[in-house]
């Protein structure tokens, strides 16, 4: 069953209002097998309500963002809101990239809630200096009357910053996620954020070479003509967000020239 709580009836479609006031009949008229068949409708439509969530019309209570690191430390960023919907956007080294959401319901919300009143994480400073300087930046909003309070830091933050850290933490590794929206790869449209042309120094063997990327599950893929050293690669985005891969690939002694593969059409329009 819908709570309303949670879901405000005019926010539900109407023809899922519809069906759920005909299924009620049926579970009326029908006994257990239309309990079942009801429960079972329930349960897609919350989904479906989840995945048509609109993030922009919900209050926030708080999120964090947790930044990049020297090495593979997940960069994401968690929203919970007012009515227990939570949002999780992925970046790079997770699991789930992208917008993905889920409920967590309302009395986890509650114990959220009443930990970050006994955290009173407006008395803190809004930036705690760091002595190591390779960890991740961590920065929590908290939301709150219409005010909000933002605490960005990495070590020596306070044990009651620390302990919303790790319940944040704690949610977004919790659960069944529904993906929202798709990551954004941030090149180009015409541009095939996967694949590179590579141009190697005429000396370096492409198979070799390649072996430094094995965390991005770098391979090559074919030379691109018999008479140059220009070499098409790909490589997983999921391990490094394309726009790095570009700016590491530039920066390799071993590469004279890289950009990005481009489709057909972008080819087309080139020329």
């Amino acid at each position: 069953m819908i709570s309303t709580k949670l879901f405000k009836i005019n926010q539900i479609p109407k023809r899922t209002r519809y069906n759920m006031r005909a299924l009620h009949t049926i579970t009326k008229t029908a006994g257990l097998s239309g309990m079942i068949f009801f429960f079972t409708f329930g349960m897609f439509s919350c989904k479906a309500i989840l995945k048509d969530t609109d993030l922009n019309d919900l209050e926030k209570v708080v999120s964090m963002n947790m930044g990049p690191c020297y090495g593979n430390c997940p960069v994401y960023t968690i929203t919970v809101y007012d009515n227990g919907i939570v949002a999780y956007e992925g970046e790079r080294f997770t699991e789930r990239r992208g917008v993905h959401i889920r409920d967590i319901g309302r009395s986890d919300l509650k114990a959220l809630k009443q930990e970050l009143v006994a955290a009173n994480l407006f008395k803190f400073p809004n930036a705690f200096k760091s002595q190591i300087p390779d960890l991740p930046t961590v920065t929590i909003e908290y939301f709150e009357d219409g005010r909000s309070k933002v605490i960005r830091g990495k070590d020596g933050r306070p044990p009651q910053v620390l302990k919303i850290q790790e319940l944040l933490e704690q949610i977004a590794n919790e659960g069944e996620w529904k993906q929202q929206q798709a990551p954004a790869t941030g090149v180009p449209e015409d541009f095939i954020a996967h694949e590179l042309i590579v141009q190697l120094d005429r000396e370096v063997v492409p198979e070799q070479w390649s072996r430094q990327y094995a965390q991005q599950d770098l391979r090559v893929v074919k030379r691109l003509s018999p008479n140059n050293s220009y070499w098409l690669v790909r490589y997983n985005t999921d391990a490094m967000h394309p726009n790095d891969m570009l700016r590491q690939m530039r920066q390799d002694p071993d590469v004279i020239k890289v950009e990005f593969n481009k489709s057909v059409q972008g080819r087309q329009r080139d020329r």
